[in-house]
């Protein structure tokens, strides 16, 4: 337990001390403020669960999820979003039930929902003379996640629900955008703090189509 609580204050650390240091380094480029409404798909993501509750659910600890949602920035600098997603993780007890099409094998799905906000410092330009802007914030939110085990495609089948313990996380986020700002990709780190079941959650690639209006 005292090895595990070392991890997870490591991980805190190391987030801030990052964010800190990029924002240090950077805090004198050029402000470019906007006005931004964004919709995003994090494809894939991985979300961690701690090892009891996987342990009690008969689960894998990653569940890959596929993230949609829809964002707004205001002046370049403050970001409220919301957004949802689905996936699966492996099930080490599954059941089989026999239906129209045969005997079938259930799976373990996975369902997320979350609300957060976020600090961004202003973006800034790598290459000069191209058409290339980097985003870097922190955010700050709350997450919903439940389990189903379930036969995929059956409406009169066994389901079992899991619920999990909610809770707040935070988030280190990057985001490089491109063709006059309109599209993007991005990455993120996601902690989820101790009254929680979830552990952290990586983004590996977020998609973003942004649409701008310049603050004058």
């Amino acid at each position: 337990m005292l090895i595990k609580n070392k991890n997870k204050l490591s991980h805190i650390i190391i987030s801030l001390l990052l964010f800190i240091t990029i924002n240090n380094a950077i805090a004198q480029q050029k402000e470019k403020k906007v006005n931004a409404f964004m919709f995003y798909m994090n494809a894939p993501s991985a979300t961690i669960l701690i090892p009891e509750k996987s342990d009690e659910c008969e689960i894998g600890k990653t569940s890959w999820m596929t993230d949609l949602g829809m964002e707004v920035k205001l002046r370049g600098l403050i970001t409220l979003s919301g957004g949802v997603g689905i996936g699966s993780i492996k099930d080490y007890n599954p059941f089989t039930q026999n239906t129209t099409l045969g005997e079938k094998e259930s799976t373990f799905m996975t369902y997320s929902y979350n609300l957060k906000s976020g600090i961004w410092i202003p973006e800034f330009s790598v290459l000069k003379k191209r058409d290339l802007h980097v985003a870097m914030g922190a955010n700050l939110g709350w997450e919903g996640f439940t389990g189903t085990r379930k036969i995929e495609n059956c409406s009169d089948c066994r389901s079992d629900h899991f619920s999990f313990k909610n809770g707040i996380f935070a988030e280190p986020e990057m985001n490089f955008f491109f063709f006059q700002d309109y599209l993007g990709i991005g990455t993120s780190y996601r902690y989820y703090f101790n009254n929680s079941d979830l552990e952290y959650k990586i983004v590996l690639l977020k998609l973003i189509l942004r649409i701008n209006q310049p603050i004058q």
